[in-house]
């Protein structure tokens, strides 16, 4: 038999390593209260499914574990900045369909339904609510 070797963890690993422990039995194992070691490694196994499948933190760019050790970061970003352009082209192409009268007021050429914080001029005053309220 040889002996065995201690070695020292880097202490920014040591704490990634107490606070993955303190999740799984904080989480996991005292919820689950598992009566066999059959059950224990069932909700373990669990929970460590779905830790791998969640976007954990901002700082990942919400990106899950899985995903991260995929390499699939640039992909997933790619198709977030492809989604947000897209988004942009549409909200503009939706300002642009708006003219603008000599009022002030901002009319639709394509619908005359407007939203909630739109402050179009032939909505109706409600009485008794008090001058310059409109109704939506």
């Amino acid at each position: 038999m040889t002996p065995c070797q201690n070695f020292a963890l880097p202490s920014s690993i040591e704490r990634k390593i107490e606070r993955w422990h303190k999740s799984l039995i904080g989480e996991c194992i005292r919820p689950g209260t598992p009566l066999s070691l059959e059950d224990a490694r069932r909700l373990v196994q669990g929970y460590v499914e779905h830790y791998n499948k969640r976007p954990t933190q901002q700082r990942t760019g919400y990106i899950t574990p899985k995903d991260m050790l995929a390499g699939r970061q640039q992909e997933i970003h790619a198709e977030r900045d492809q989604k947000l352009e897209a988004a942009r082209k549409l909200r503009q192409s939706r300002r642009e369909g708006r003219v603008r009268t000599k009022e002030g007021q901002s009319q639709s050429g394509a619908s005359s339904r407007c939203g909630p914080n739109c402050r179009r001029a032939d909505y109706p005053l409600k009485a008794g609510i008090g001058e310059g309220k409109r109704v939506y």
